[in-house]
């Protein structure tokens, strides 16, 4: 027989940064703009201003440049302003519709003092930014860093739609044209949040830093799941609450597309989407992350939160000012840290796949990669998560919680559950955690295991597992109107308050 190919050598993980720190003065550092000592040797993001971007043939970056001098006073007036450098053939009618729900002080401050320092962000874009912008690759951990000023400039650009489009593997365009264009109550709810952003960053530029980690499950991090002997940490589960709100400190799940940002540059409107547009720093991920692949994961930390919000799915609106910012870290990044996961999705005819030990080990150690401290902290804050691959997803509720808590053990973190109103998933899964006291990964995997096969038969799998462990099967909870189930990669989902 052919002997087995040997697995290809992962490259060292490597760190970039766009800046220089001048002062490192806690609460007041002072930045510079880092230059290129020599040509690059890694791809990186194609800026408007570099001379390979054109548009119909004439260099694109002159073209932007007095277009955004031209002064604009209505959705007409901006759209003449970008079909000067790009291809904007629809209407602003979502700009419309919000401009015919603000009374008229709001709409002219709009067009006399936010859209003219959004466009002197975009034009600052060459001195904000001086050296090439790495992409973070998919199958390379790597890390980048950038301050907050220069992801203002990036995202005034978006809003401009000075980016190009067609982007292999990653989100097609780095634009907030749909937003400006289709005419819905998520692009309006879209469009106050970032209008939001821009004037409490015009207000106050904040001074800080963003850290992009792309992380990739190396055979040393690999978990044995089977054989592990560490001992099921402790979970907290709630029906109450939502993870952005109420859990301050934590690691914070976000239920990410493999394309990360997943709809929220369209129509989306939900878990992930919803995050990247209170806190819209978060966006510039989607112009360096390639698509992810099964064993990684993507940490972002220090983005803003600007905006309280209400509302999910087609009922999601801007609410208001989220004033409140966390202290800084060393680096000068807020305190504040999200860990991209793609589930798998078996929504449709492929729902019972899951049941499939080979999904479960997926599952397992893509939560395991975006759990695990990319510093090695030994005692790591808990992770927030909830129903992480459920609802449009088709993923199981019982099972992904099982997997996370087995993952978060393994990662030394405590998880806090949020079930969102999911009351009869609160009551199940804190009885099936009182059974667990003492309980080690690999017992607990094992369980899982043979419960698989079962299940097929209509038992309940926490019912399954409990069996395992020497506990009588609990019936099912009796069914009941009040309590509402809010799977968070659903989008059909609406409810005023989550």
């Amino acid at each position: 027989a052919a002997a087995a190919a040997a697995p290809a050598e992962i490259p060292p993980a490597i760190h970039y940064s766009l800046f220089n720190v001048i002062d490192n003065t806690p609460g007041s550092p002072v930045f510079e703009p880092r230059e290129d000592a020599e040509p690059p040797t890694f791809r990186f993001v194609r800026f408007p201003f570099h001379d390979t971007e054109q548009f119909r043939g004439k260099p694109k970056w002159p073209l932007i440049q007095e277009a955004l001098a031209t002064p604009v006073g209505s959705p007409a007036d901006l759209l003449a302003v970008m079909r000067r450098y790009s291809d904007c053939r629809r209407d602003l009618r979502a700009l419309d519709s919000l401009c015919s729900e603000l009374d008229e002080e709001t709409v002219a401050a709009l067009f006399s003092k936010t859209i003219p320092f959004i466009a002197q962000l975009a034009l600052a874009l060459p001195t904000a930014i001086r050296c090439h912008m790495p992409l973070l690759d998919a199958g390379r951990e790597a890390s980048l860093s950038f301050t907050q000023y220069q992801a203002a400039c990036l995202l005034a650009n978006a809003f401009f739609n000075t980016f190009g489009d067609n982007r292999a593997d990653f989100q097609s365009c780095f634009t907030f044209r749909s937003w400006l264009c289709d005419d819905c109550e998520g692009s309006i709810a879209k469009l106050n949040c970032i209008f939001h952003y821009f004037r409490r960053v015009q207000a106050q530029m904040p001074n800080g830093v963003l850290t992009f980690h792309r992380r990739i499950l190396t055979p040393d991090l690999t978990v044995t799941w089977d054989t592990c002997s560490k001992p099921l940490r402790g979970a907290t589960v709630t029906s109450e609450g939502r993870i952005e709100d109420d859990a301050p400190g934590m690691l914070h799940a976000d239920f990410a597309n493999m394309f990360i940002g997943g709809g929220v540059l369209g129509h989306g409107c939900v878990q992930e989407e919803i995050l990247f547009v209170i806190k819209p720093e978060l966006l510039v991920s989607m112009l360096v992350c390639q698509r992810m692949r099964y064993n990684e994961a993507i940490f972002m930390t220090g983005a803003q939160r600007f905006s309280e919000y209400r509302g999910y799915g087609w009922s999601f609106a801007w609410k208001g000012d989220h004033p409140h910012v966390p202290p800084r870290d060393a680096q000068h990044r807020l305190l504040t840290q999200a860990t991209a996961i793609d589930a798998l999705q078996f929504a449709g005819e492929g729902d019972m796949e899951q049941w499939e030990k080979g999904s479960v080990l997926r599952e397992l150690n893509k939560a395991l990669i975006g759990f695990l401290s990319p510093t090695g902290e030994e005692s790591p804050a808990p992770i927030a998560t909830g129903k992480w691959g459920c609802g449009a997803f088709g993923g199981d509720a019982h099972l992904k919680a099982l997997i996370q808590l087995l993952a978060a053990s393994a990662a030394d973190r405590h998880m806090r559950f949020f079930t969102f109103n999911d009351k009869a998933l609160e009551t199940d899964m804190n009885l099936i955690l009182a059974l667990l006291d003492g309980v080690t990964v690999a017992d607990l995997y094992k369980a899982i295991l043979r419960a698989l096969p079962a299940y097929f038969s209509g038992r309940r799998l926490f019912e399954l597992v409990a069996e395992s462990f020497g506990a009588q099967p609990q019936p099912p909870p009796p069914p009941t109107t009040s309590t509402q189930t809010l799977p968070l990669d659903d989008p059909s989902t609406q409810m005023d308050e989550m």
